[in-house]
């Protein structure tokens, strides 16, 4: 009995082994068959800001993630070639991310087979599950945190969660709407507004941003130093529309690539929708908890140009939790997975190879 049990609760490492596996695969893939330059773009915005962590006030990335990346090169006496380091990081914080889902879906579920998949499927959501891991982002540590938030906030840890929310609100704005709903809606859950569990979650979390915001208005001589660029760039519509400029300004593009790719953001946009609907109509504790998460995304569909969409696309895996939560209640104890065990082998093969066909799509066509 004890032998089952332990091997039950190392079944995580089934997701942890295997994605590890497929990260390594599309590494080699990437760097030896299509020769990929990994250090451009935001890549390279994030070392070169590593450079000068000294003054960590960029107008478009928050400090975070350079600052991780300048703790691990001091650490390492700068001997690891700067891609090196920031696999390292991403690759680390992506096991522990995959073990994280697996944990808050299971807390939830009690469902072995849905968090197993789950976590399956946060690592190889469509297109972009590795592929945002390999090439080397702010996404992946700073999902890291916000589950370390989450995770304690679950377990009604307030410290640590404040904690972690307030570190993942410095390493990436795209964070900041799911970091802010999650506290908001979960004061409704537990229907306590001015507590003081409430207060000291407000105040750790907020705190390193409020830091950051008034020691970066002193330097950039201006209160809005930390928005104003984002908004510029990322919210304000291209295509004469205020909202939903993300998806009708990418079908406006013309071509394959503006109708595939629209339609691709249209889908992850219904599932967005599907994920807030279900949520509703679960009763359990995961119930707020799953509406701010799906709520977020949908967000991000709405508001992002077609500059930016893609964003929304790359921070969706998130939607795994609530669908997670929802599928729990959904589906009964009785539901027989082995029936579905070729289709759903076959469904992970897919999405597998889907990061294989995007990185050939970065590789040759976005960066070409």
């Amino acid at each position: 009995m004890q032998t089952k049990a332990l091997l039950n609760k190392n079944k995580v490492f089934i997701p942890v082994v295997s994605l590890a596996f497929g990260y390594i695969l599309l590494t080699l893939f990437l760097t030896l068959v299509l020769k990929y330059d990994f250090m451009q773009s935001d890549v390279l915005g994030y070392w070169q800001d590593s450079l000068a962590w000294h003054t960590p006030f960029h107008p478009y990335h928050v400090p975070g993630y350079p600052l991780i990346l300048a703790f691990f090169r001091g650490i390492t006496f700068n001997s690891l070639p700067p891609l090196f380091l920031m696999w390292f990081i991403n690759f680390l914080s992506f096991l522990l991310s995959v073990i994280l889902v697996y944990k808050i879906i299971y807390a939830i579920t009690i469902n072995e087979t849905i968090s197993l998949l789950a976590s399956f499927l946060f690592g190889l959501w469509p297109l972009v599950g590795l592929t945002y891991t390999v090439d080397p982002l702010a996404d992946i540590p700073v999902i890291l945190l916000f589950l370390l938030g989450f995770y304690f906030l679950q377990k009604e840890k307030i410290a640590p969660a404040g904690i972690f929310f307030g570190l993942a609100l410095i390493t990436h704005k795209a964070i900041w709407i799911f970091v802010f709903l999650i506290i908001i809606l979960d004061f409704f859950r537990r229907k306590e507004y001015f507590s003081k569990q409430n207060i000291s979650l407000l105040i750790l979390t907020g705190l390193p941003l409020i830091a950051l915001w008034l020691f970066g208005s002193f330097y950039h001589q201006s209160f809005a130093w930390l928005i104003s660029s984002n908004i510029n760039a990322e919210i304000a519509p291209q295509s004469g529309l205020a909202l939903f400029d993300g998806i009708i300004g990418t079908f406006q593009q013309g071509g394959i690539k503006g109708l595939v790719k629209g339609a691709f953001i249209s889908m992850m946009l219904l599932i967005s929708i599907l994920s807030i609907f279900l949520s509703i109509k679960d009763h359990s504790t995961s119930r707020s908890w799953g509406i701010a998460i799906s709520l977020a995304v949908l967000v991000y569909f709405i508001v992002l140009n077609s500059y930016e969409i893609w964003a929304a696309v790359r921070f969706s895996r998130l939607l795994v939790l609530p669908l997670a939560f929802s599928a729990s209640s959904l589906i009964r104890d009785s539901f027989d997975w082995k029936k579905y065990k070729v289709t759903i082998i076959i469904v992970l093969i897919l999405l597998f190879l889907s990061q294989f066909a995007y990185a050939w799509y970065l590789a040759n066509v976005y960066f070409a």
